[in-house]
């Protein structure tokens, strides 16, 4: 019966190991989500542009994840998403991505009943140049709305950065 007891306890060990690790990812995930991970931007100033090229070219770390590249202008960065961690950035993205998918697909129905509204009734003065002014300003709103994702759900750290976005999208 002994190695039954062995087997027992090696399962029971495995099976504790695997919660953990579960229950582990599970508090990355939301840390990530719920922005509780820590901040994963450093600025560092160096005294001169050798130092800066030689440090540019150096392995911070035997960890995987470090990147490392020049600071862009003070002007060009969004000061309060500075220290908007990573990994909850990388999710928010992809939520977004998903979001301007699920938003593009119902988009053709935006337009369709704006089409059938004008078919509707054609005796108002308005029938004719309304749905035009309607999806004119729902056109020059979509920017606006996707840099809003970009800079507050997101947490886009680059104005530059929201804007190369904002096209994209």
């Amino acid at each position: 019966t002994e190695p039954r007891v062995y087997l027992s306890d090696s399962w029971v060990s495995l099976r504790q190991s695997c919660v953990q690790h579960t229950l582990h990812s599970v508090r990355v995930l939301m840390d990530a989500v719920l922005g509780r991970a820590k901040p994963s931007t450093a600025f560092v100033t160096l005294s001169s542009v050798a130092v800066r090229t030689t440090a540019a070219g150096q392995q911070l770390s035997q960890e995987e994840g470090w990147q490392t590249f020049p600071a862009v202008a003070a002007e060009d960065m969004i000061w309060a998403n500075a220290s908007v961690p990573l990994p909850q950035q990388q999710i928010r993205q992809l939520i977004s991505k998903a979001l301007v998918v699920l938003g593009l697909l119902f988009w053709s129905g935006i337009v369709a009943a704006i089409q059938a509204w004008t078919s509707i009734d054609a005796s108002v003065f308005f029938a004719d140049y309304l749905p035009t002014i309607v999806l004119m300003a729902l056109l020059w709103a979509v920017p606006a709305i996707f840099e809003c994702l970009a800079v507050k759900y997101e947490g886009r750290k680059t104005k530059s950065e929201v804007q190369r976005v904002v096209l994209w999208r």
